[in-house]
């Protein structure tokens, strides 16, 4: 097994749906644009995924809507090895998350659900933003009794572009309070 701890301060996170055609892929390619490239790498794959197919239709066109270069992501099957090397593994579901801790259960601190991870993160990150990314993880773990039940990210696949929509938003919601409670505030230096 190799070390999860990123190198360089990057940190890589890596997203977790059914097929890795919706809402994984989604993430994946939203991500790359809005998160700051210098701190963050990011990956998704599927638990049911079929190899080298495109995201769908109407994701792909929210993203056209919201920013004006799409990243190509096509579905991936997750492998032990997408998961080895990310610092935090997000799903879209309890069961996705459920599911791979049940495959390989020693990546189990490193994997939430998405909006698992970002409300607990919201609480650890409130009164010290300048924690380090990697400690908001390890703290995250510890605590996860206090985000409760964040629910699940509704698939969109096949439900029409008002949940295509309505899952985008929630997704960049979710992906943009994430980049902000990963990306570490310096303090401030007091007047000399």
């Amino acid at each position: 097994m190799t070390s999860h701890t990123s190198t360089a301060d990057m940190l890589q996170i890596h997203f977790i749906c059914t097929a890795n055609i919706c809402r994984s892929a989604y993430c994946h390619a939203r991500a790359f644009y809005l998160f700051d490239p210098s701190r963050f790498e990011v990956s998704s794959s599927g638990i049911q995924a079929e190899e080298g197919l495109p995201m769908c239709a109407q994701m792909h066109r929210e993203l056209e809507r919201r920013q004006p270069q799409v990243l190509p992501v096509s579905s991936h099957q997750t492998e032990i090895d997408d998961l080895e090397g990310a610092d935090l593994i997000l799903t879209m579901t309890a069961s996705q998350r459920d599911t791979i801790v049940g495959w390989w259960p020693y990546i189990m601190k490193r994997a939430f659900t998405l909006p698992q991870f970002v409300e607990i993160a919201r609480r650890l990150t409130w009164d010290d933003p300048s924690t380090a990314p990697q400690d908001v993880i390890d703290k995250a773990f510890r605590n996860r009794a206090v985000a409760g039940n964040t629910g699940d990210i509704k698939d969109p696949y096949r439900q029409g572009s008002e949940a295509a929509r309505s899952c985008a938003d929630t997704l960049d919601t979710l992906l943009m309070d994430l980049a902000h409670m990963l990306t570490p505030v310096s303090p401030r230096r007091a007047a000399e």
